[in-house]
């Protein structure tokens, strides 16, 4: 869930700049496990949205 939520303060930090980006629409925990170098980290998806 950490990365996800980087991912989404990172967007929402590039749009608050005027830099034209996707935005985020919902971050859900998908109560997975996805194992990455520091061990089992809590599975998340990030939905995101963009003008078109």
């Amino acid at each position: 869930m950490g990365p996800v939520l980087r991912e989404y303060l990172v967007s929402e930090f590039m749009a608050a700049m005027g830099v034209p980006t996707t935005r985020a629409l919902a971050a859900v925990a998908t109560g997975d496990q996805v194992w990455r170098e520091q061990g089992g980290l809590p599975g998340a998806v990030l939905t995101r949205v963009a003008a078109s």
